[in-house]
């Protein structure tokens, strides 16, 4: 069976992260996207992990060469750590989230709970494309920076 392509993105501490990927390191063909200053430190720790320098220390910094290289590829699941209960201040994360082809985003909390995205009816699924749109339109038309 092949293993599903999973995007794990490293927005919580080292020990919530490193919590979610023992547990989903071996069962799915996982990348990650991490700080430039913790890039060498996971990839001695996880050599069966793809991992993605984010030319920064935070999510909001993206380059656009980054943003290019995540279109070219669909992962069933995108997920978000995150420490406490619910996640707050997430907004440039979901942003960039919602350039990547995926089928569907996960909270991970510092608990091991997972807690999906959910698209709920017609509207809210048609807004949530029309957001995804106007900020990838955003990010094209130089308003990232």
């Amino acid at each position: 069976m092949e293993k599903k392509k999973v995007l794990v993105l490293k927005t919580a501490y080292d020990a919530v992260t490193d919590r979610l990927l023992e547990e989903i390191g071996n069962k799915e063909n996982v990348s990650c996207f991490i700080q430039t200053s913790k890039l060498e430190e996971y990839k001695e720790k996880y050599p069966e992990i793809y991992f993605v320098d984010i030319q920064g220390e935070r999510f909001g910094d993206l380059t656009k060469n980054i943003l290019a290289e995540t279109e070219k590829v669909f992962y069933q699941t995108i997920y978000i750590p995150h420490a406490g209960e619910k996640p707050l201040y997430f907004g440039n994360v979901i942003l960039f989230a919602s350039h990547i082809n995926h089928k569907r985003i996960i909270f991970y909390n510092e608990n091991g709970e997972k807690r999906e995205v959910k698209k709920k009816g017609k509207i809210a699924s048609s807004f949530y494309r029309i957001m995804i749109i106007y900020f990838k339109w955003l990010w094209r038309a130089g308003y990232d920076k």
